[in-house]
């Protein structure tokens, strides 16, 4: 009975290294979880450096109720024109005035359209409409009663 209780045990051993020996080996491998990164930008945004307007530059005088340039003024624009082919990075506002003598809207207007007209001739000459403003400022900030000296474009420059 020993010798059976023997037998049996180094049977049942054999067949366990029989099945086990069938059964492919098979090695677990655990990959790592690698976190997931965000990759964040930081904009920054810088404040705009302050304006500022440094001196009138020219004052293009019209006739009386007209928004065309007259011959005598060109050479004042040509100025304007070579400070700003000269300096790329200014850029111009041009308020135009009218005289008292008319509706006020009217005025208005005709400030506007003398201004236009000046920045046509500098666009024309090549320079950036992006860099030239207008305003109108129609009868406001007047010379008193001189209606000559009313009718103007005056041409600031802006840093």
């Amino acid at each position: 009975m020993k010798s059976f209780k023997v037998c049996s045990f180094l049977v049942a051993i054999i067949v366990m290294m029989t099945i086990t020996s069938c059964i492919p080996y098979r090695k677990v491998v655990t990959t790592p979880v690698v976190p997931e990164i965000t990759i964040m930008e930081k904009v920054v945004v810088l404040p705009e450096p302050p304006v500022t307007v440094v001196k009138i530059r020219e004052n293009i005088m019209f006739e009386y109720d007209s928004a065309v340039v007259e011959e005598s003024e060109m050479d004042k624009i040509e100025a304007v024109d070579y400070l700003l082919t000269n300096y790329p990075d200014t850029v111009i506002v041009l308020k135009g005035y009218a005289s008292s003598e008319g509706p006020e809207d009217y005025n208005m207007d005709l400030s506007k359209n003398r201004a236009l007209a000046v920045k046509a001739i500098l666009v024309e000459k090549g320079i950036d409409e992006d860099r030239i403003k207008i305003l109108g400022e129609g009868i406001t900030k007047l010379f008193g009663n001189l209606f000559n000296l009313n009718r103007r474009v005056i041409i600031l420059d802006i840093k």
